[in-house]
C-alpha cells in the first residue's frame, strides 16, 4: 500500500514571490480587491483603541459617607470614607462597602479640576483588581482640596492600545496567530463575500474556539474588520479595528519543528493492501528548519543531516563505504492535525515510502484521546499461517497520554515481542518490531476503532520468520520459516476491582471452560475451571492450572495430554479479551503450537 498523503494547496513554506512564479498564486493577487485567496499572506490586525470610557460616578455626600453610581444600570452602593492628603496634589481615598470589600484610590490632581487615579479593589479582604485612569472633580479648589464632603469625581478608564496581532496563512489551510511571547496555530477557511469583504474563520480547537473576521479592503493592502471570539462554543466578545496585508516574510513554520515518527513502507506495485514495513524513521525538525533523521533499511541504520528548503523540500543522494548508493526525496506537508514528513528513500532499484507524523499528543495540553490499557489477540487471517497449525500470539499494550504506546507480548511460536511507538496523529499505531536477532521482525497498522461486540483496535501485522532459527522453547518449531500475515484483534482492558472477576461468568463451579486445539494433539480437549471473585481459578491439578495476570489482562498455565501411554505436560499462554468476553493464545506442542482459547460454559 502506498503512504497515505494529504496534501495541501501548495508546498509548506512557500513564499509568496515563489508561488506567483510556479503559478500557484495569481498574479493579480494584489491587483483585486480582496484578493482570491490568503496563501502565503500576513494580515497585522490593530484593535481599535480602548477605554476613555465613564467608569464611575463617585458622590461624598458627608465627611465621612457617600455613594457610587453606576454609569451603565445606574446602581449604587453606599459606603463610608476616609480621605487623606499625601503631598502637594496628592491624596488617598479608601472607600469601604463592607468589612471584607473595599477599594482604595491614590489620587494625582492637576489643579485644573481633574487628574489621574490609581485604583485597587479589595474584595474578601484579597486584592482582586488594579486599575488606572483619568478623573474630574468640581470641589474648586484649583488643586488639592481640604475635604472631599460635598464633592463628586467622576473616573474615566485609561485609553488602551492592544498589541497588533499577526496572522499567518501558511498553506491552503494551516495557519498562525502571532503576538508577543506566543504562537497558536490554526485550521482555517477563507472566502470572498463581496466585491470589497471577505471572511475567514480560524479555528484553533475543533468545535470548541474559534475566531470569526469578517475584512473590509479600503484599499489593495488594507481596511477594516469585525472580530467574533468563541470559546467553549459561546460567543465571548466582538471587536473591531483595522488590518494591512503583507507577503509573509517567515518561510519556516516554528509550529512544525519537533519530533517526527514513522516507518519506510515497501512499495507495492501490485495495489494490494498491505503494511509491509522495512524500517523505522525518527526525524528531529529545528525551527530555522534543519533536521536531522536516522532510519533502519535492510537491518542498517542510516544517519542523515540536513535541511528543508523554502518549499519544504529534501532532495540528497548517499553512498555508503560499501558503494551502495542510497537516495533520499523528504517532502514536509501540512495536515489539520499537525505536520508530517512523507517521499522515497530508493536504493537498488527497491523504493521505500516514507510515512512519519510530528509527535502532537501532550498528557495536558493534547492528551491522547486512546490512553489505556489493552489486551491483542495475533490469530490466523486465511493466509499460509493456517496451513502451519500454529497458535495465536497476543501483546498486552499501555497507550500514554502522551501518545507512548508499550506493546509487549508473545508470538505464537515462542517468541517475545515488543515495540514501544508513538501514536500517529489519526491514533493509529505503526509498530515494527525486529525478531530473532534482526533477521525476522513483525510490523503493520493498528486502528482504534469500536467494532461492538468485537474489537476497540484491529489491524493485519506482518510476520517474518527465516530458516533455521533456534525457538526459545528448545523445541524445533516451524525450523522451514515462514513468511505470514496475522489478524491482530484488540480490546480495552478495565483491571477487574474488588469483588469482580477478569471475565463475565456465572457464580458456580466450572464457570470456565478451556479448549486446546491442534499443537499435534491427537484430539481437541476441554478442560474446565473455577473462576472466583478474586480471580484464582480451582481445578484438580492433575489436569491443569490457569493463572491471570490482572494487572494486564494475560495469563499462563499448563494442561495434561493424556491421550497416549504417559502424560504429556504442555505450557500455555495468552490473553483475555473483554469486549468479547473471552480469551486466547497459545501452547508448545511437537514441531508446531496449537491454540488455547477460554470462555464461560
Amino acid at each position: 500500500m502506498k503512504a497515505i498523503r494529504t496534501q495541501s494547496n501548495a508546498p509548506q513554506f512557500l513564499p509568496l514571490m515563489a508561488a506567483l512564479l510556479l503559478g500557484l498564486v495569481p498574479a493579480a493577487l494584489f491587483a483585486q480587491t480582496p484578493p482570491s485567496g490568503v496563501l502565503g499572506l500576513s494580515f497585522t490586525v490593530q484593535e481599535d483603541a480602548d477605554g476613555g470610557n465613564l467608569e464611575d460616578h463617585i458622590e461624598f455626600t458627608s465627611a465621612t459617607a457617600g455613594r457610587t453610581i453606576d454609569p451603565v444600570d445606574s446602581d449604587i452602593d453606599d459606603f463610608d470614607y476616609t480621605y487623606t492628603p499625601t503631598g502637594a496634589n496628592t491624596a488617598e481615598v479608601i472607600l469601604q462597602f463592607k468589612p471584607d470589600k473595599w477599594d482604595e484610590y491614590t489620587l494625582t490632581f492637576d489643579g485644573a479640576g481633574g487628574g489621574t487615579f490609581v485604583l485597587r479593589e479589595f474584595d474578601k479582604n484579597a486584592l482582586k483588581d488594579t486599575d488606572t485612569g483619568d478623573f474630574t472633580e468640581n470641589s474648586g479648589a484649583g488643586g488639592l482640596p481640604a475635604s472631599l464632603n460635598g464633592v463628586t469625581i467622576e473616573t474615566f478608564e485609561a485609553v488602551e492600545i492592544e498589541t497588533p496581532e499577526r496572522l499567518d496563512f501558511l498553506t491552503g489551510t494551516r495557519g498562525r496567530e502571532v503576538e508577543p511571547g506566543d504562537v497558536d496555530p490554526f485550521v482555517y477557511t477563507y472566502q470572498v463575500t463581496g466585491a470589497d469583504t471577505a471572511s475567514a474563520v480560524l479555528t484553533f480547537k475543533t468545535n470548541i474556539k474559534w475566531d470569526e473576521y469578517d475584512f473590509t479592503f479600503l484599499t489593495d493592502t488594507s481596511g477594516t474588520y469585525v472580530q467574533r471570539r468563541f470559546d467553549k462554543r459561546v460567543l465571548k466578545d466582538t471587536k473591531t479595528g483595522t488590518f494591512t496585508v503583507a507577503e509573509n516574510t517567515d518561510i519556516l513554520d516554528p509550529i512544525a519543528s519537533g519530533i517526527y515518527d514513522g516507518v519506510l513502507e515497501i512499495e507495492d506495485m501490485s495495489g494490494m493492501d498491505d503494511d509491509d514495513f522495512n524500517g523505522r524513521l525518527r526525524v528531529k525538525l529545528r525551527k530555522n528548519g534543519a533536521f536531522s533523521a536516522s532510519f533502519n533499511l535492510d537491518g542498517r541504520e542510516i544517519k542523515i543531516r540536513g535541511a528543508f528548503d523554502d518549499q519544504g523540500k529534501y532532495v540528497n543522494q548517499l553512498t555508503l563505504r560499501d558503494g551502495t548508493v542510497i537516495d533520499i526525496d523528504f517532502t514536509l506537508e501540512a495536515l489539520e492535525t499537525g505536520f508530517k514528513v512523507t517521499g522515497t528513500v530508493t536504493t537498488g532499484g527497491q523504493v521505500f515510502t516514507v510515512d512519519g507524523d510530528q509527535r502532537t499528543f501532550h498528557p495536558k495540553r493534547n492528551p491522547a484521546p486512546n490512553a489505556g490499557r489493552y489486551t491483542l489477540i495475533l490469530t490466523g487471517d486465511g493466509s499460509p499461517a493456517q496451513t502451519l497449525g500454529i497458535g495465536d500470539g497476543y501483546a498486552v499494550i499501555s497507550v500514554r497520554s502522551n501518545g507512548l504506546a508499550l506493546i509487549r507480548g508473545k508470538l505464537a511460536d515462542g517468541s517475545g515481542w515488543s515495540a514501544n511507538v508513538m501514536a500517529r496523529q489519526n491514533t493509529d499505531l505503526t509498530l515494527l518490531s525486529n525478531l530473532y536477532r534482526g533477521q525476522g521482525s513483525i510490523g503493520g497498522r493498528l486502528v482504534f476503532q469500536d467494532d461492538p461486540g468485537v474489537s476497540n483496535l484491529s489491524g493485519i501485522l506482518h510476520w517474518t520468520r527465516p530458516p533455521g532459527i533456534v525457538s526459545p522453547l528448545r523445541n524445533p518449531l516451524y525450523e522451514g520459516g515462514f513468511d505470514v500475515d496475522r489478524t491482530a484483534v484488540g480490546s480495552e482492558y478495565n483491571r477487574p476491582g474488588k469483588g469482580q472477576t477478569i471475565l463475565n461468568v456465572p457464580v458456580g463451579a466450572d464457570n470456565l471452560q478451556i479448549d486446546f486445539a491442534d499443537g499435534d494433539l491427537a484430539a481437541p480437549l476441554t478442560i474446565f475451571g473455577t473462576l472466583t471473585n478474586g480471580n484464582r481459578v480451582q481445578m484438580d491439578r492433575s489436569i491443569g492450572r490457569l493463572r491471570f495476570n490482572t494487572s494486564n489482562g494475560n495469563f499462563s498455565g499448563d494442561f495434561f495430554d493424556n491421550s497416549g501411554a504417559a502424560p504429556v505436560k504442555h505450557r500455555f499462554h495468552g490473553a483475555v479479551l473483554q469486549i468479547q468476553n473471552n480469551g486466547s493464545g497459545f501452547f508448545v506442542g511437537d514441531g508446531v503450537t496449537g491454540t488455547v482459547s477460554l470462555a464461560s460454559p
